[in-house]
């Protein structure tokens, strides 16, 4: 399942687009990992602090059969020390980063997306 408020992915891949801020994306992508059919397929923050702040944010979560209460309290803790930069001067590139690293991803569908 793909989790995104970037429009670019959206229009690329099929998703549950969220509209609204990076941190609604990821508070959603938690949502379900509580639920517990879910976990993360990948690391939902990125290394480098600029990148981390990114406003558009494109999650991957696999179905799972149990619980991952490690995925869960790692999030919570990281999640409320971000500050997503809100600035529009740079947004365009901002999605367009976010894309590339969902790309990146490996997915198998890399020839539909179009970042």
């Amino acid at each position: 399942m793909v989790l995104s408020n970037n429009d670019r992915v959206a229009a690329s891949y099929p998703c549950v687009f969220v509209d609204g801020p990076a941190d609604a994306v990821l508070r959603t992508a938690l949502d379900y990992v509580k639920g517990g059919r879910y976990t993360f397929y990948a690391h939902p923050f990125a290394g480098d602090v600029r990148l981390l702040r990114n406003p558009y944010r494109t999650v991957v979560l696999e179905e799972t059969d149990g619980r991952s209460t490690r995925d869960i309290a790692f999030f919570l803790d990281r999640l409320e020390s971000v500050v997503f930069d809100r600035s529009p001067a740079a947004s365009e590139d901002y999605k367009v980063i976010d894309c590339d690293l969902f790309v990146s991803l490996n997915l198998g569908k890399e020839d539909m997306i179009q970042c």
